[in-house]
């Protein structure tokens, strides 16, 4: 998850969308990428990170929204940018636990992106919004919000599931996996 879900995790959803259909798989997964706030709710990915990404052959077409209480019931794996977002998620479940069921085992699948990087030694996503457009661009050591997503997507490695037509779906629960995309995505194995 990214701040706005407007930058990192429409281009971690796009890749990852790519990624699945590359190999076949739409129909196995579902995708989706949210923010910590609601402030571009309904916005297209912002402009510089759409043309970053179709340099790279990956249409950004996803539209932002923020974070929902159902997305901790839906979802196995819910991965954060950087740490302010995981902890902005954290908060958001601690607050919505108070008002209606939230599974206890919802902050457990809460994790950092980067965490499933193998090629970098990031810990976090950067934010390019507010970098200009080298920010959309930078790639290699310390690369922008683009790349890294990708590399991380390419070494990304643990199942997610989500509930799918009211049929449990995910390689842990047999059939198809789907992922959540919070500034940047959700880890895939076949």
């Amino acid at each position: 998850m990214c701040t706005g879900n407007i930058c990192r995790s429409p281009a971690a959803e796009a890749v990852f969308r790519t990624l699945v259909s590359k190999r076949g798989l739409d129909s196995k997964f579902l995708i989706d990428s949210a923010g910590t706030i609601g402030y571009h709710e309904g916005n297209k990915a912002d402009s510089r990170m759409r043309a970053a990404s179709k340099k790279r052959g990956i249409e950004v077409t996803s539209i932002s929204r923020p974070i929902k209480p159902s997305d901790f019931h839906d979802f196995d794996l819910i991965l954060a940018m950087d740490r302010q977002n995981y902890e902005d998620i954290l908060n958001s479940f601690e607050r919505w636990r108070r008002k209606e069921p939230l599974p206890d085992s919802a902050p457990n699948k809460v994790k950092l992106m980067c965490s499933y990087c193998k090629h970098h030694t990031e810990s976090e996503v950067p934010d390019p919004y507010y970098g200009g457009p080298q920010g959309f661009e930078k790639r290699g050591r310390g690369c922008g919000g683009y790349g890294l997503a990708a590399r991380a997507w390419a070494g990304a490695g643990a199942a997610v599931s989500r509930r799918r037509d009211g049929v449990m779906a995910g390689s842990r629960r047999g059939g198809g996996v789907a992922a959540a995309i919070y500034g940047g995505g959700a880890a895939v194995r076949e």
